[in-house]
């Protein structure tokens, strides 16, 4: 599906680098919510539109790919809402980092991208420094990307596009003499050269993910449109997007109690060969015990997961899993979890802590009170 007249833009970076802060800045007003801290609960990418330069712009902020703790789920969920949202591909990715040393973490979300989304994506992508005012003064972004090798040979992969902005200082007009220190002007060269990258690859980037997800989202928007009349196309592809996303999201977070049946499983059948299978591969050699060739070990291990764990996965955990635990979790467990856990939460919880904290002392007031170095205390 290639639209003509729009452009997708992908933002993408490790947690706290200023993604959501340049995307309300190359939007021009403040829609995507700028977040300093961590959860626990899975991120999803958020898309904006708007009406730019003669085209439809989308851009598309997306969860940090480093800096925080993530559960393996939480990590494949994230980037699976990357690639709905991007769906059927951006036409330019802005790799957003703050001015600073080019450290380990730098490297580690380019390897990340590099991994998820192919060598490829440099062609379409753009480097854009964020945290400005750490440029020291009179000094040019590519002067600073020169001062680092990793930076430098980075950029060059990109095609050499780079970019600087500052969310905090640079929101007026330009100082006299130094007229790129300046959001302004730095999101109209940015969009330049987003407009520039789309012209000379003639196309968004694309890959098997992209292409699949295209794939679900096209039929997910038919079967939805076949159901409801009177939705937009624009309507109901974001339906269908956050149906496949919730659809996606379920399926991963109903793995977790098979993985552990598999863990308890694997487990039990290691002491198994801890205890029985191994004591009858070692060979008797005078008053010494000699084991036997590694190789050998491997072989029976993969027997014994073959001819013992596999059966038992297939044909118990397997049908436990789908005609037991789901049933109990759908019927059960969400119900019991909507019309109690959460009531209590919502309207309990809240009033429980607000009567402690109104009878109990405020971390401050216990340290004014207590003196360890008072001897009077003692």
């Amino acid at each position: 599906m290639q639209e003509p007249n729009s452009l997708r833009i992908v933002l993408v970076g490790k947690h706290g680098s200023g993604k959501s802060s340049l995307a309300n800045c190359i939007l021009g007003e403040a829609v995507f919510s700028v977040s300093h801290g961590s959860d626990a609960t899975i991120r999803r990418s958020e898309a904006r539109s708007k009406f730019m330069n003669g085209r439809s712009v989308a851009v598309i902020d997306t969860p940090g790919v480093l800096g925080t703790e993530r559960l393996d789920t939480q990590r494949r969920c994230e980037w699976m809402s990357r690639w709905v949202q991007c769906a059927p591909g951006p036409h330019a990715v802005l790799l957003v980092m703050p001015v600073q040393r080019f450290t380990r973490q730098e490297r580690a979300v380019v390897e990340h991208l590099k991994t998820q989304f192919g060598e490829e994506v440099f062609r379409f992508t753009t480097v854009v420094f964020t945290h400005g005012d750490q440029l020291p003064e009179n000094m040019r972004i590519s002067e600073f990307v020169e001062q680092s090798a990793g930076l430098a040979e980075l950029v060059q992969a990109c095609g050499g596009r780079c970019h600087v902005v500052d969310h905090k200082y640079w929101t007026k007009e330009a100082p006299e003499g130094d007229p790129q220190r300046s959001n302004a002007f730095q999101v109209n060269t940015i969009l330049a050269s987003v407009e520039k990258t789309a012209r000379d690859n003639q196309t968004y980037f694309s890959n098997d993910v992209l292409e699949r997800v295209e794939r679900e989202i096209q039929t997910e928007q038919s079967r939805i449109g076949s159901i409801q009349s009177g939705l937009s196309l624009e309507e109901s592809r974001e339906q269908a997007k956050n149906s496949i996303l919730d659809k996606y999201i379920d399926e991963e977070e109903r793995q977790l109690p098979y993985l552990k049946y598999v863990a308890v499983i694997t487990a039990g059948i290691a002491g198994v060969i801890a205890v029985f299978v191994v004591p009858k591969m070692m060979v008797p050699f005078g008053s010494a015990v000699v084991p036997m060739d590694p190789p050998a070990v491997l072989a029976t291990v993969q027997e014994v997961v073959q001819n013992v764990v596999d059966p038992v996965v297939q044909n118990v955990v397997e049908p436990v899993v789908q005609n037991v635990v789901d049933p109990v979790v759908q019927n059960v467990v969400d119900p019991v979890v909507q019309n109690v856990v959460d009531p209590v939460v919502q309207n309990v919880v809240p009033t429980v802590m607000s009567v402690l904290e109104s009878i109990l002392p405020k971390p401050e007031d216990l340290f004014e009170i207590y003196d360890p170095f008072n001897i009077f205390y003692w």
